[in-house]
């Protein structure tokens, strides 16, 4: 293909300057693009770390450009075709694209094909693969190069999903011991859900050439299936191989707290942040450890820590909320969720927690408008439905309940009477509202006002436990069934969006 040729697919390219950047001396390996010198994750999920990575990524600038020059340096993609072609012979003097061969002009194709796909131009990279391949359909390097093409493509159709194993299995029969192929097909087949398959090929990996990153992604592919044991060995293997991992000692920290080892946990996820301070998803995981031991204080700290790192981490205000509520601090509860809401206006978690506080404020206006907006997230045809969609109907319903008998004393009706029997049962096993011969509770009543704060803090501590546990006091009444609405309702607290 003659330069002028070339200029065709590659005058639009413009770099990308991200830690996912794909060359690299791993050969285009999604894991190995996380795997800088300070333990940098998966960017799918570690994006906010991104920028700390220190990938072995070729960088793609101009070679002529110094730095502070004027004008000042562009990116080599926003230049001609010639800097294209240069910036893929620079490829080749390095090798650092995978399967060389030993004509120079073929490594120059090849190399042009994997600067294509580092664009993100995978359509233009696999049409110059497949030209390459019609003339030597047996070049190893332009079907792997194909095949991770093909494979960047996967999310947008199925089909390219499979276009990329059938061409990663047929580099493996040809030279079945790079241990980076079957790395990459593993990437393939995890998200497809064939995770047996992915873990056998990561096991083939490690056995041909072991490392800290393989062991790593087999770990992560573990913890994902549960199996928090074996995980926790991967991760060990990994951090010993490669000691400076903050994202591995968080994983590593993860298996602990799901086996319920959370001394463990607490310590691994401070050893976490000794290598990286300012790790905000270790911040957050110990908070939820210490919460878990029930010390509050430290808890409070952690979630401080995370949030102060950044305002807007959706999770920790999100947790942090639920902590609150969970320890009876209601209005600042509301203040985490509401927070929350402003940064994603349809997170199910928060909406449906805000609900559930106001109603335990007495606040049955504001909550059972939080608990409709959740009902009216309808999953899609094939979603799952998530826990709180499927337990919001019976929190209405059980607020409406709970406001219509404000003003009758708690001794004059009995809601296990009132409410049929499957109610409660349905509920605290998270069933979808299907029970037979139900009738709706009614709205809320105009003439019914919703329990008034108290300012306990102003009363004496005698006239404060008479107004909290009067037996003809509404607010007493309400309490009283309130306390009952928020065991059924308990909300899992770590499992909510953690991942």
């Amino acid at each position: 293909m003659a330069p002028a040729d070339r200029a065709v697919v590659v005058v639009a390219l413009s770099l990308l300057y991200l830690c996912r950047a794909i060359f690299s001396t791993e050969f285009f390996s999604a894991l190995t693009f996380a795997e800088g010198e300070h333990g940098c994750g998966p960017p799918s999920e570690w994006e906010e770390y991104a920028a700390d990575c220190e990938t072995a990524v070729l960088q793609l600038e101009d070679p002529d450009c110094e730095e502070g020059s004027s004008p000042p340096c562009e990116s080599v993609f926003s230049l001609n075709a010639e800097k294209i072609l240069s910036q893929a012979r620079l490829f080749v003097e390095q090798r650092r694209f995978p399967f060389p061969v030993d004509d120079h002009n073929t490594n120059e194709e090849l190399a042009i094909g994997y600067v294509l796909i580092g664009n993100g131009l995978y359509d233009e990279a696999i049409k110059h693969f497949s030209l390459l391949l019609q003339g030597d359909p047996e070049l190893v390097s332009a079907m792997y190069g194909r095949g991770i093409a093909y494979g960047k493509k996967s999310l947008q159709d199925i089909k390219n999903a499979d276009l990329a194993l059938y061409e990663l299995s047929r580099v493996i029969t040809l030279e079945p011991n790079r241990p980076e192929v079957y790395e990459q097909r593993a990437e393939i087949l995890s998200p497809l859900g064939r995770i047996s398959e992915a873990l056998s090929d990561l096991t083939k990996a490690i056995q041909l050439q072991p490392s800290a990153r393989l062991y790593r992604h087999r770990g992560t592919l573990l913890f994902i299936s549960e199996d928090y044991v074996a995980a926790m060995e991967d991760f060990q293997q990994s951090l010993e191989l490669k000691r400076n991992q903050p994202i591995a000692m968080l994983y590593k920290g993860l298996t602990f707290f799901h086996r319920g080892l959370l001394k463990e946990a607490i310590e691994t996820f401070k050893e976490a942040l000794k290598l990286k301070s300012d790790f905000i998803d270790a911040h957050k995981s110990l908070a939820q450890a210490y919460r878990e031991l029930g010390d509050f204080d430290n808890a409070m700290e952690s979630f401080q820590k995370a949030l102060l790192l950044n305002q807007n981490h959706l999770q920790s205000l999100q947790l942090r909320g639920m902590m609150l509520y969970h320890h009876g601090s209601l209005q600042d509860a509301i203040g985490n969720f509401k927070r929350c809401l402003q940064l994603e206006p349809y997170n199910e978690v928060c909406q449906y927690m805000k609900g559930l506080s106001h109603v335990a404020m007495g606040q049955f206006y504001e909550g059972i408008k939080a608990q409709t907006k959740v009902m009216l997230n309808d999953p899609l045809l094939g979603q799952k439905a998530s826990s709180e969609y499927l337990k919001v109907k019976y929190l209405r319903e059980y607020s409406r309940y709970l406001h219509s008998h404000l003003d009758i004393p708690v001794a004059e009706y009995n809601v296990d009477q009132d409410l049929p029997g499957n109610f409660k049962n349905h509920w605290a096993k998270n069933l979808p509202f299907l029970i037979e011969d139900y009738e709706e509770q009614p709205g809320l009543q105009p003439h019914i006002k919703d329990v008034l704060p108290q300012d306990f803090e102003s009363y004496s501590s005698r006239r404060a436990e008479a107004n909290l546990y009067g037996g003809s006091s509404r607010v007493s009444d309400a309490v009283q069934h309130i306390w009952v609405s928020a065991q059924l309702t308990h909300t899992e607290s770590y499992g909510s969006g953690h991942h």
